[in-house]
C-alpha cells in the first residue's frame, strides 16, 4: 500500500475509515512520538460523499501533536 503522510510528518497512530458510514476503527497507537489519540466517529470527515464504501487509512496525530484527520490511502471500494 502506498501511504502518504500528511504534511511530511511521521504519523504513528492509524485507523481504518469507512467513508460511506463515516465510521472509524482503530488500528494502532504506538510509535516514537508516543502514539496518538484514537479518532472518534464524529471526528471523521466525509469530504467526498459520492465515493460510496471507500475505505482508507487515517492518521490521528502528527509529531507536533496536532490532530490530522487525513485520508491517506484508499484500500477498497465498491
Amino acid at each position: 500500500m502506498n501511504v502518504r503522510r500528511a504534511g511530511g510528518n511521521v504519523c504513528r497512530h492509524w485507523v481504518l475509515y469507512n467513508q460511506y458510514t463515516d465510521q472509524c476503527a482503530e488500528v494502532s497507537g504506538t510509535g516514537a512520538d508516543g502514539g496518538g489519540t484514537p479518532v472518534r466517529q464524529g471526528e471523521c470527515h466525509n469530504s467526498h460523499s459520492g465515493d460510496n464504501q471507500v475505505w482508507g487509512m487515517l492518521n490521528t496525530r502528527d509529531v507536533s501533536g496536532n490532530q490530522a484527520n487525513v485520508q491517506v490511502s484508499r484500500i477498497w471500494r465498491s
